[in-house]
């Protein structure tokens, strides 16, 4: 009797360790006439995880398995698979919830929200409220997998200690991220980044960084007023210091080629530029923990970390220091 009780105890615990999370999803949109819908895993960048193709009138539906709640993205739709049947309407800018659990409502209107904020002041707070009011919730997950650059790194640790849901496997590379080194810590060695240059060549930052030159990595954006503001002083000291070993690279959170060539030439910026064109989902502000522009990084001639965030006359007194000849 016991050894039947306890074999049954293990069947359970087994099947509740297999157990997964069914989805069900029907969208209907004129963009998917066009193309294969593509169902992506947004926690393993944008791994497609399923693909199909719409009938005549434009409808798809996405049925299978997953291990766990993800946050999923279907064009510009983007929810939570969390075992409820989901109907969705896209009409190319925005997308309805016909039918959905309260969870992705509650997601989608919280996410309608951080998106009217005006400034990058605004977001970090409005992002903050939406924490806090979520942390019995697996939605905060799906906010800091998205926006986790733009929460200051101990908040994000202190955050994490007591949320419920801090082992999801959405959260594993920002776990990751919170225990690595700071890359913008004195001594830190260059991080690898590849982007497109003006032209649209591919470019790496370390062919400019750890060649034997000072280097300062300048983190800006067109559409950012205080970083326009600041072009004059690091173009002083570019041109003051390019001849005695000194160079800059500018790495754009610009999402429009145009605007970005635009400013590079009437702001004569004449050091290297590379962008992914991505906004602030850029691959830079992820690697580089960037949650605010301007932004700089100052590298000595072994691609090292010398300064961070140097503003005016700072960069003019710190390369006198360091090229003094």
């Amino acid at each position: 009797m016991k050894r039947t009780l306890l074999f049954c105890m293990l069947v359970v615990l087994g099947l509740g360790c297999m157990a997964q999370i069914k989805y069900d999803i029907t969208a209907k949109g004129e963009v998917f006439k066009s193309k294969d819908a593509k169902l992506m895993d947004v926690s393993t960048n944008n791994l497609v995880l399923d693909s199909v193709k719409a009938d005549k009138k434009g409808t798809i539906r996405f049925t299978g398995k997953v291990e766990e709640t993800k946050l999923v993205a279907l064009e510009n739709a983007i929810f939570l698979l969390d075992g409820s049947p989901l109907v969705i309407e896209m009409d190319g800018v925005d997308y309805k919830l016909i039918k959905s659990s309260d969870l992705n409502k509650k997601f989608k209107a919280d996410m309608d929200i951080l998106r009217s904020q005006k400034c990058e002041r605004e977001f970090q707070e409005a992002l903050k409220t939406t924490l806090e009011e979520n942390k019995e919730s697996v939605e905060a997950a799906a906010f800091i997998l998205l926006a986790c650059e733009m929460l200051d790194t101990e908040y994000l640790k202190e955050y994490l200690k007591e949320y419920k849901y801090a082992e999801s496997s959405m959260l594993k590379d920002v776990q990751s991220y919170l225990k690595a080194e700071n890359p913008r810590s004195k001594g830190a060695k260059v991080i690898e980044l590849t982007m497109k240059n003006i032209q649209g060549e591919d470019v790496r930052l370390t062919d400019y960084v750890g060649k034997g030159k000072y280097v300062l990595v300048d983190f800006w954006a067109s559409w950012c007023g205080p970083c326009r503001a600041e072009i004059p002083n690091v173009k002083a000291a570019y041109e003051a210091y390019k001849d005695k070993g000194f160079e800059v690279v500018g790495i754009s959170l610009d999402n429009k080629q145009e605007a970005w060539k635009n400013a590079v030439t009437t702001m004569g910026m004449k050091w290297p530029q590379m962008s992914d064109l991505k906004g602030w989902q850029s691959n830079a502000c992820r690697v580089y923990r960037i949650q605010s522009i301007p932004s700089t990084i100052l590298y000595d001639p072994e691609g090292k970390v010398i300064a961070t965030d140097l503003r005016g006359e700072q960069i003019m007194r710190k390369l006198g220091e360091l090229l003094k000849k």
